[in-house]
């Protein structure tokens, strides 16, 4: 066969291979959530009323959210009105009912407006719409709490509940973070079993946390392929030695770590604070910094260097999820400390998938065209798009 019509066989290979390799990873990417999740709010109070418990609930979720359960009106402005809200009153207040429901025991309990039933909160930026809600378990007291919003629709949904008895001034205020799911409320729990379920719930978090945010896997990723490489006479060369790949791949993740744990934990407790918009916005600017640096290599050897300064910013959008919460401050710490451990958790196990297939593959024509010059490629566009669209509030591509 002649070289010209086998180099272009070639060529059309590598170029479908590309196309079905990150067609698959887009498919994939679609299924997941970004680190910005969707988050919801009910802080119930519980107290006697002529000797009758009595629970009373105020309900905060996002109106961006709220949209993609009721059908509302979008303004000239590309901004959702307060009118565009009230008009779908009825249909807010069935949603409500048919997706949080209340029991005491095996009895199902009723709930209300308590009040006025919306208005309007701002939380981290973005407009929260607030329900007053009281419930009636006929004399008893609410012992679960079956919550099934967005079930469906985002997986990445969570509901921060908090519980105070209002008859018990000084006592803590019991907190939860949980998923569409049926929830016991104990307030029985002692100290160490609710540390114990703290350290259970946030771990798990992390986790998901770090394995659904594609945009930060994809950023470690970007740093991650060029870690089977050597930069020699302006090529990237295969390394001989797997333990050099080893060493680099290991001080890219240390370097992460240690930016990310550093942001997370000053966000959390509330020392530093920084726009939502604006994190996400160079979380998606250094994604795409570490695609181009693969297939411009301006930052050379610095893989490392990126991976800690701009692992600060990634923090900051780590820290999303604990932020808002209503912790004391013992219970905050325990809270940050597991997040951070279900991260690394996620963190590792994406590194040994990973890693294995570079190393073997190092050497092949279909990690060289096909995952890193393909993948850097795909990850430099979805990464402006990203930017682009959080920038100018769009909504192109999921992220």
């Amino acid at each position: 066969m002649q070289k010209p019509l086998y180099d272009l066989i070639k060529n059309v290979v590598v170029l479908m291979l590309t196309v079905v390799f990150w067609f698959v990873l887009l498919n994939f990417f679609n299924s997941a959530q970004a680190h910005q999740f969707s988050t919801a709010y009910l802080a119930i109070q519980t107290q006697n009323q002529n000797h009758q418990p009595k629970m009373t609930a105020e309900y905060r979720l996002a109106v961006r959210d709220l949209s993609l359960l009721v059908p509302l009106e979008i303004g000239e402005n590309r901004q959702i009105t307060w009118g565009a809200i009230k008009a779908q009153n009825g249909a807010i207040a069935t949603l409500v009912g048919q997706e949080m429901k209340w029991k005491s025991g095996n009895t199902m309990c009723t709930m209300n407006p308590q009040r006025e039933p919306l208005a309007l909160d701002n939380i981290a930026g973005l407009p929260y719409l607030v329900m007053y809600l009281a419930v009636d378990c006929g004399g008893a007291s609410a012992t679960a709490l079956d919550y099934r919003m967005l079930q469906h629709v985002d997986s990445g949904h969570r509901l921060i509940l908090s519980l105070h008895d209002a008859n018990q001034p000084k006592s803590a205020t019991r907190t939860w973070l949980i998923a569409p799911s049926v929830t016991t409320l104990d307030t029985a729990e002692g100290g160490s079993s609710h540390l114990a379920q703290t350290f259970k719930t946030y771990v798990k978090e992390g986790t998901h946390h770090i394995l659904s945010g594609y945009d930060h896997l994809l950023f470690l990723l970007c740093l991650l392929l060029p870690a089977v490489y050597i930069r020699k006479d302006q090529q990237w060369i295969p390394v001989k030695s797997s333990m050099t790949a080893v060493r680099h791949t290991l001080y890219i993740a240390t370097a992460f770590t240690l930016a990310h744990s550093i942001t997370l934990s000053l966000a959390a407790l509330n020392v530093i604070a920084l726009p939502s918009k604006l994190v996400e916005s160079v979380i998606a600017f250094s994604i795409a910094l570490a695609a181009l640096s693969n297939l411009f290599p301006f930052f050379g050897t610095k893989q490392i260097r990126v991976a800690f300064i701009f692992g600060l910013i990634h923090g900051f959008g780590f820290a999303s999820a604990l932020t808002d919460l209503p912790l004391t401050t013992g219970a905050r710490l325990m809270a940050l400390f597991s997040f951070n451990f279900g991260i690394e958790l996620g963190q590792i196990t994406c590194i040994l998938i990973f890693f294995p297939i570079a190393l073997a593959l190092r050497q092949r024509v279909f990690y060289r065209q096909v995952m890193f010059k393909g993948g850097s490629m795909v990850a430099c566009v979805l990464a402006l798009l990203w930017m682009t669209q959080r920038i100018f509030d769009l909504n192109w591509i999921p992220g």
